[in-house]
């Protein structure tokens, strides 16, 4: 997946980045693979991680360094401008590349506006747009009784995203199975992909 970045990074800009930042927590390590797979020193790394639930700063960045941000997955971007916003706010003679390199946009976006910092390309390896709605307007909620969360508010909330194809239980199952049959037969969508089976058989909705 390293590799297929920086691909798409050499394709899409000529200014060579000295520093990789990835965001944190999903980005971190493939940022280390960047930078080894770029033959950057290890100090090349932009070191950030969050703190308090926000994205902190902690080392790496010089006046007059040239940093490209990565980040595994891209929604609605808030993470990344979090990220730039922190990194500028800290370093502000350091230049941030005008592009986001991502493992997967899976939203609409093509640029991200970060204020007083400029406009960023989303640069994506794969492109699969996801449903997602408002907590309050979310047909999973309304429909089957979900709870809104945000996927990487908490290890809680991430844990039940990246199990959410499995099973907790056969009741867990059955109950999911029914629901997408009614579904089916309401011809309501039904977002797999956007929904986490608890052990009640309830569905998680992942709403911003």
């Amino acid at each position: 997946m390293a590799w297929q970045m920086i691909n798409a990074f050499d394709r899409m800009a000529s200014l060579r980045p000295n520093k990789i930042c990835g965001i944190p927590d999903g980005a971190t390590l493939l940022a280390k693979d960047i930078i080894k797979l770029m033959y950057l020193p290890e100090s090349a790394e932009v070191k950030m991680e969050k703190v308090g639930g926000k994205i902190t700063l902690l080392s790496g960045v010089e006046p007059g360094d040239k940093v490209l941000m990565i980040e595994d997955f891209c929604t609605r971007g808030t993470g990344f401008i979090e990220a730039v916003t922190e990194l500028h706010a800290k370093q502000p003679a350091a230049k941030i590349l005008p592009l986001e390199l991502v493992m997967l946009n899976r939203g609409s976006l093509e640029e991200i506006y970060v204020e007083d910092v400029g406009a960023f390309a989303v640069v994506p390896i794969v492109r699969y747009p996801i449903q997602e709605w408002e907590a309050a307007i979310c047909p999973l909620c309304r429909d089957y009784g979900s709870v809104a969360i945000k996927p990487k508010e908490s290890e809680a909330s991430w844990r039940d995203i990246t199990t959410s194809q499995l099973p907790a239980s056969k009741s867990a199952g059955e109950s999911f199975n029914r629901a997408r049959v009614e579904a089916i037969l309401d011809e309501k969508p039904l977002a797999v992909g956007n929904a986490t089976r608890l052990e009640d058989g309830m569905l998680k909705g992942i709403c911003p």
